[in-house]
């Protein structure tokens, strides 16, 4: 399929070709590769390093194994509570970068919608932190007193929680190694 202004660029090419700058070439030139669901050859620049497989999952392991270790330095450390705070960012991490490979790889239908969905989570994660400090925190005199003496933790957290995951605000109550700036 051509450009209607100019009949010699290509937009899209039959299968097996794919579309390079325009034009129809049956594989993808040096530096470049073949985008993941589409007919084009993308530059390579990011994937000239080794593939980490399921590197998320592999993270989440990782945290897993902070949050045993808490757990065993501190008994009273909720290991639950901590491997889903140590979790949520590996949400946004992961919207965060499927939107950008669907960018990326030229995926532009994939890029809207997780692009959409990460717009949507970071919307709600902010919601979260609000409604905790205002409908939540302020009610509780536990916890505001816990505020007062541990204030910079406090906003780090709730800070923490709009941008990068909700789940970050059960920090508070998490006991994570046994720190009293976790126990509100």
């Amino acid at each position: 399929m051509c450009d209607n202004l100019n009949q010699t660029k290509c937009l899209e090419c039959i299968s097996p070709l794919l579309e390079y700058k325009g034009t129809c070439v049956t594989s993808c030139p040096s530096g470049t590769s073949k985008s993941l669901f589409g007919q084009t050859c993308t530059s390579s620049f990011f994937f000239n390093f080794p593939t980490i497989p399921y590197p998320h999952l592999i993270a989440c392991g990782a945290m897993t194994i902070i949050c045993l270790i808490s757990l065993l330095k501190d008994r009273r450390s909720l290991l639950l509570t901590n491997i889903i705070v140590l979790w949520g960012p590996v949400e946004f991490v992961s919207y965060f970068s499927q939107t950008g490979l669907s960018v990326l790889y030229s995926t532009y239908k994939f890029a809207g919608t997780s692009g959409f969905a990460f717009v949507t989570y970071i919307i709600l994660n902010i919601a979260f932190a609000l409604a905790f400090e205002y409908k939540i925190a302020r009610k509780d005199a536990e916890y505001m007193e816990w505020r007062n003496h541990y204030g910079k933790t406090s906003k780090t957290i709730i800070i923490l929680s709009a941008i990068f995951s909700f789940k970050i605000l059960r920090l508070h109550y998490s006991y994570f190694f046994g720190f009293d700036c976790f126990k509100a």
